[in-house]
């Protein structure tokens, strides 16, 4: 570069210089003063600013999260079954993890809306001769606006982590060929951090129901009950994580 000085940084070397020739910026500053004119000699003022304004270390540090996640499941006889997955993401900057713990519960499916329900009252419209009155059905192709939820939940529910089923080992499987809610808390700290393909992945958190026959018909429905696949619901999943974490802080 016409005799001016090649820059690479890493932060170990920068650190290093800055330790033998006093302050970034003075390190810097020489550097500088040796090759006025050059092109490096702009980066490196607009490094020395930058380091002056950004005076931090990365230390590690407690770290603490909590988020809620929905998902839909269903046991099918036919078609294949609709698990409700969740995903754990852990990366590097996570320096241990120290604990994971789960809450995940059951709900109904519910619906926006439904078939208007159609009158049961008789016509009074008088019918000539003899003014006799009609009865007269009407088909329930009307749709409104309603928040209708069922009365069926998953049956046989089990709980898979990264491809394995731990159900037994945090009591399950749960509500065994019965409609009722579950809300189970569970400790899965060992099944994350001595994971097949270690700690830092894409954790895989997977709730799956069996097959159970019901009534399948939706709320306020005036329609025959029809029997069919009545294990599914809403999965909600709560998940929390405590460990040590790459922090940066101020100097």
């Amino acid at each position: 570069m016409n005799g001016s000085p090649r820059v690479t940084a890493t932060c170990r070397g920068f650190r290093t210089c800055c330790s033998a020739h006093g302050s970034a910026r003075e390190y810097l500053n020489r550097v500088v003063a040796i090759h006025p004119s050059s092109r490096a000699a702009a980066v490196l003022l607009d490094v020395a600013r930058t380091v002056d304004m950004m005076q931090v270390h990365i230390k590690p540090a407690p770290f603490w999260s909590e988020n809620t996640y929905y998902d839909y499941i269903q046991g099918n006889t036919t078609d294949p079954n609709k698990d409700a997955e969740f995903k754990l993401e852990i990366d590097d900057s996570m320096l241990k993890i120290t604990k994971v713990r789960i809450r995940f519960k059951t709900r109904p499916l519910y619906t926006y809306t439904f078939p208007r329900l159609p009158p049961t009252t008789t016509d009074l419209t008088s019918v000539p001769p003899d003014n006799h009155a009609h009865t007269i059905p009407r088909t329930p192709n009307e749709q409104i606006f309603k928040i209708a939820v069922g009365d069926q939940h998953p049956s046989d529910v089990e709980l898979h982590i990264n491809g394995i089923d731990v159900s037994a080992a945090h009591g399950g499987p749960w509500a065994v060929a019965t409609n009722v809610a579950i809300d189970i808390a569970a400790d899965i700290t060992d099944e994350i951090v001595d994971a097949i393909g270690g700690l830092y992945q894409d954790h895989t958190i997977v709730i799956k129901c069996g097959i159970r026959t019901g009534n399948i018909n939706t709320p306020l429905s005036i329609l025959i009950p029809i029997t069919g696949d009545a294990s599914h619901g809403e999965v909600e999943m709560n998940i929390r994580v405590q460990g040590i974490a790459q922090s940066i802080v101020p100097a």
